[in-house]
């Protein structure tokens, strides 16, 4: 499964995939095939990361 994690948005984006894929090819293949052929789905916007800065998962309460 290419889907990491799936967030419900407020804004001008119902929702974002975080998706794992070997290539391109790999992700035009996800695209095409599995996400775009869901019948409520009539957009799609993607991104990609160049490169990570910060990630941590703590949390100072």
């Amino acid at each position: 499964n290419e889907i990491l994690e799936c967030y419900h948005l407020s804004g001008d984006y119902d929702y974002l995939l975080k998706v794992a894929v070997e290539d391109m090819a790999a992700f035009r293949e996800f695209l095409v095939t599995k996400l775009t052929k869901i019948s409520h789905i009539g957009n799609t916007h993607s991104m990609f990361v160049i490169n990570e800065v910060k990630h941590s998962t703590a949390i100072t309460l």
